[in-house]
């Protein structure tokens, strides 16, 4: 399995692989993780995804609508985007 994180908080992103190569090693399925010190709307791949999952991710993005469009650009044909939000909480102003 390959996972892609994406984390604009470099700190952040150490303490994410280092639990996810533990995480790694104690399974005896072969993961693959990568953790991207970017910011979503910059982040750039190659790669298409089969799940995009976002949890509590949208109250950050400056851009919804170009975020979305983002996401679908990034899913292959027949991927889930899986997206969490705070039921009360307001996204855009």
């Amino acid at each position: 399995m390959n996972f892609v994180g994406i984390e604009p908080n470099e700190k952040e992103c150490l303490i994410t692989e280092e639990w996810c190569q533990k995480f790694s090693k104690s399974k005896p399925t072969s993961f693959d993780f990568k953790i991207h010190p970017v910011c979503f709307e910059n982040f750039e791949s190659h790669q298409n995804f089969d799940i995009i999952l976002l949890i509590h991710s949208f109250y950050n993005f400056s851009e919804i609508e170009t975020s979305i469009r983002t996401i679908y650009k990034l899913l292959k044909k027949g991927g889930i985007a899986i997206i969490a939000i705070e039921q009360k909480r307001q996204l855009l102003n």
